[in-house]
């Protein structure tokens, strides 16, 4: 690594820009900017997003205390390279924030508009200590030093609680993302359930159920309630059987190279000759984060259905050795039909509206929310379709639009015959605990939205009773959730210019 050891004092009182004070792990408070150091347990693939690319990292500074990372860039920088597990990291100024009940620190390298920095030192106790960062210039004093080498030495005594086989695991599939008429081969990650075998015409089946906490459905296994849908991964292979005999219930396998399948209706996944079963240490990040999400699951739902769970083992880290792994919800009968909606990304953690409406978030950008129904504009329910033109795209007021469409069909704007139809345009005011949205519902996410076309509902009364029926279930005061997404309007890059649109989300009927 280059040494990139400038004294900026003087630049920094320049630009007022104060030292960054560095705090533990533990200590950092969500909605604030802040500076912290660790070394790197995990790496992800970077993945490119609608403005930039971004890179996920791990960061940690004991056995227990972890950060998620999202860096975002633009223009390669010389750092990337160096974000490898065992790595000593220091962020500057990062926002920290939380993200379905997760830290996560946010930065951009390339954009870095609050003095963002990120600064890489080897991990190896025995290199000289020479600190790369993505900005040109950056403070290293011989506090720094101290820090470094004391993470060094604290990474020597740990760094087996961290270092798995699951490490170069990029692209592992959610259950809950599985395409299963697609047989290309996948890698998924899962808590093994049951396991059974059965001997058929062909010779001897081996079967696993596995969990990974992703899916809407609620089931019940062994008097455990669970979150998430169970899956069935058998093998005919004579070669994998005997190592997958040997998986006990209760282990987190990693299964590379297993081709999905749908039989007889029943999705499925096929052990392959070519397919690898790598077990997994449950300390290791991916089941972390796994764990982490799905009692994030059971603690909102817990909420939205106004339960008091008086059960302190839901507090306590999912991972102790006596814990079951899966954080138990209450004895007392929950129905699972409270998910009024259904997204195409099950998967994809909820973020908070006040994070969405922060003047530093990312524009455009897609979410997905947890909120509920305040308020819908229009209020009368019969005026949330308006007559369009399919040519030019204009939206008719009903008083212009219905001349043309009880007399010539011909738009008053282009002047082309039988373009006029109808589609829906309305505005939801949503709100979550920590603030308010108003979020745009049109056209063709909104027919997908209510899996209604749109009509006149002034002729049309059965459509009409639909769509009330569906408005009357959502301002019921339960939460549901959302994807929304972030633009500006004809492009002009102002705050006041930034709208929200539903989009891949529907109502269950």
């Amino acid at each position: 690594m280059s040494n990139n050891n400038n004294n900026t004092n003087k630049k920094r009182k320049k630009k007022n820009i104060p030292k960054p004070v560095y705090h533990e792990i533990r200590s950092l408070n969500n909605g604030t900017i802040d500076s912290f150091y660790g070394f790197i347990v995990g790496v992800f693939k970077p993945k490119p997003t609608a403005n930039d690319n971004l890179l996920k990292f791990v960061v940690a500074d004991s056995i227990d205390l972890k950060i998620n990372v999202s860096l975002f860039y633009s223009e390669e920088n010389e750092i990337l390279s160096h974000l490898q597990v065992g790595n000593i990291v220091r962020l500057d100024r990062a926002k920290i924030t939380k993200e379905y009940g997760t830290f996560l620190a946010i930065g951009n390298i390339t954009h870095a508009r609050t003095h963002f920095n990120v600064v890489v030192i080897t991990g190896d106790k025995d290199d000289k200590i020479e600190p790369l960062g993505s900005l040109p210039q950056f403070s290293f004093t011989d506090d720094d030093r101290i820090r470094v080498d004391q993470l060094r030495e604290l990474w020597v005594e740990i760094k087996q609680h961290f270092v798995s086989q699951t490490q170069n695991v990029i692209n592992r599939t959610p259950i809950s993302d599985i395409d299963f008429n697609d047989p290309s081969a996948i890698n998924v990650v899962g808590k093994v359930l049951v396991k059974s075998f059965s001997t058929t015409a062909v010779g001897k089946r081996l079967n696993l159920w596995i969990w990974d906490g992703t899916g809407d459905a609620y089931e019940v296994v062994d008097d455990q309630h669970r979150f998430g849908r169970l899956l069935d991964v058998l093998s005919w292979d004579s070669h994998k059987i005997p190592i997958l005999d040997s998986i006990n219930e209760g282990q987190w396998i990693l299964f590379k190279k297993v081709q999905p399948n749908i039989y007889n209706g029943k999705d499925e996944l096929k052990v392959q000759s070519n397919s690898d079963i790598i077990p997994v240490d449950k300390n290791d990040p991916v089941i972390l984060h796994i764990l982490e999400y799905h009692k994030s699951r059971v603690d909102d739902y817990i909420r939205i259905m106004n339960f008091t769970n008086n059960n302190d083992n839901n507090d306590n880290n999912n991972n102790n050795d006596n814990d079951s792994s899966i954080p138990k919800i209450p004895d007392r009968h929950i129905d699972p039909q409270i998910f009024l909606t259904e997204t195409e990304y099950p998967s994809k953690n909820v973020t908070k509206i006040n994070d969405i409406k922060s003047l530093d978030a990312h524009v455009p950008k897609k979410y997905k929310i947890c909120a509920k129904l305040i308020q819908h504009i229009p209020m009368n329910i019969m005026n949330m379709t308006r007559p369009s033109c399919k040519a030019c795209k204009s939206v008719f007021q009903f008083n212009i639009a219905d001349f043309y469409m009880d007399s010539f069909q011909k738009c008053v704007n282009c002047a082309q015959e039988n373009t006029i139809g109808y589609i829906y345009l309305l505005k939801f005011i949503l709100e979550d605990d920590t603030g308010d949205i108003p979020v745009i519902l049109y056209g063709e996410e909104a027919e997908k939205f209510f899996g209604l076309q749109a009509v006149n509902f002034y002729d049309e009364k059965d459509f009409l009773l639909r769509v009330e029926n569906d408005i009357k279930r959502l301002k019921e005061g339960k939460e549901f959730y959302c994807c929304i997404k972030s633009y500006y309007v004809q492009d002009k890059v102002a705050p006041e210019n930034i709208r929200y649109q539903i989009f891949d989300t529907k109502i269950k009927h």
